[in-house]
């Protein structure tokens, strides 16, 4: 019954030329700008980035920062760990891991 009903809505479809017509009407077709709405996504660029931060007692603070904009590409730098000997006042000797970048 279904499959009759089918055939007959092609046969008559092709008959009235209703099935190039509506295709090529669909493909060609775009809504004027008035219609369209609003993007949900923007394009923007923005990262976060993990900045380190060395107080002036010594400890060390990470900060998650985000950057927007035009992202820039900088080389990576070397860095190495040194540790450090430190002559305190009283005569202890302390050795301190420091963080050297070039």
């Amino acid at each position: 019954m279904r499959s009759a009903r089918l055939a007959t809505f092609v046969f008559v479809s092709a008959l009235a030329g209703f099935s190039t017509f509506s295709t090529a009407q669909a493909a060609t077709f775009s809504p004027p700008p008035a219609l369209k709405g609003t993007s949900l996504t923007e394009p923007v660029a923005c990262r976060t980035v993990r900045e380190r931060v060395v107080r002036p007692n010594g400890s060390v603070v990470y900060r998650v920062k985000r950057n927007c904009g035009l992202v820039q590409v900088r080389p990576r730098r070397h860095c190495t760990m040194v540790k450090e000997r430190i002559h305190r006042a009283n005569g202890s000797v302390v050795f301190r891991s420091v963080r050297r970048c070039n």
